[in-house]
């Protein structure tokens, strides 16, 4: 009898355990779901906030909604040479992003969860066409969202397994005309 209590015991923890998982995997992915809603929000063309460094209106990124919204690209630099896409997309509890970089590899980053609202905070996951103790690769994109028509974007690039610089584009919407 003590064995069939002990099974009933341990069946009832595995169960709550189980429930327990099955809630934090739920949280995680309503989580994911709502940040990629935040970079939803980012649509539209986004230019210099500082004026005084470079022209006004030249647009510097272009966020889009696609693949029946399950997707956001952003276009950096668009129709220049130096043009690059970022793709952010959800995957399972995950919010990931591919980026497809000028230097012609392409690193995937997965947001870190929880913290401020106003951050999303990506580190490199992996990649393709690049050898991680040799290529330069973009490892980090720090995204903090100051309002709704402004955007601070750092991303940090690493070579030879060291952090060599960040990049930081402060940006605001563009006026719709």
């Amino acid at each position: 009898m003590a064995r069939i209590a002990m099974a009933v015991a341990l069946c009832l923890a595995a169960l709550a355990s189980a429930g327990d998982e099955r809630r934090r995997d739920s949280n995680d992915r309503d989580a994911s779901a709502a940040r990629l809603e935040q970079i939803k929000r980012l649509a539209g063309e986004w230019v210099l906030a500082d004026a005084a460094k470079d022209e006004a209106d030249e647009v510097v990124a272009v966020y889009k909604i696609t693949a029946g919204r399950s997707a956001v690209i952003e276009t950096l630099f668009p129709g220049s040479d130096r043009e690059m896409i970022t793709v952010f997309y959800q995957h399972h509890d995950d919010l990931m992003l591919t980026h497809f970089c000028s230097l012609g590899n392409q690193p995937r980053m997965k947001a870190e969860r929880g913290g401020d609202p106003k951050t999303l905070t990506f580190r490199f996951t992996d990649g393709t066409n690049l050898r991680t103790d040799k290529d330069a690769y973009m490892r980090v994109l720090k995204l903090t969202f100051v309002d709704d028509d402004r955007l601070k974007a750092e991303w940090t690039l690493f070579d030879k397994g060291s952090e060599q610089s960040v990049k930081t584009f402060d940006l605001k919407r563009k006026p719709a005309k």
